[in-house]
């Protein structure tokens, strides 16, 4: 968590104190946010997001952002206020490339896979 110390909570001799139970993390315009059993990617290049119940499916198999409506919009205003005052980074990403979901490097692509840019 950005600008927290978080030892206690690792040393199990306290909690750390946050104003919502969410965890945020991102890498250029790729973004994701993880509140209780729900998971949102949010990818601003391509414009797309994925939503996972991940405790009924952990592997995110299955994307729910069209179906659950409203756990999505809750995840978004999390995610949107999370980052309404951010910097833009010092120093931009240089490459993009897209990652299939769900392959490894050893799967061949196919014409219908999922796929994200991914910023580096």
């Amino acid at each position: 968590m950005d600008g927290q110390n978080i030892l206690t909570e690792a040393l199990g001799t306290g909690e750390i104190s946050r104003k919502d139970d969410a965890l945020y993390w991102s890498s250029g315009f790729y973004r994701v946010v993880r509140a209780g059993d729900w998971k949102l990617h949010y990818n601003g290049r391509q414009d797309r997001t994925w939503l996972f119940n991940l405790a009924e499916d952990p592997t995110e198999q299955v994307n729910l952002a069209e179906t659950h409506p409203e756990d999505r919009a809750r995840l978004e205003a999390l995610m949107t206020a999370h980052w309404s005052d951010a910097v833009p980074p010092l120093y931009p990403h240089q490459t993009e490339s897209p990652i299939c979901i769900d392959k490894t490097i050893v799967d061949r692509p196919c014409e219908n896979d999922e796929y994200v840019i991914w910023p580096n």
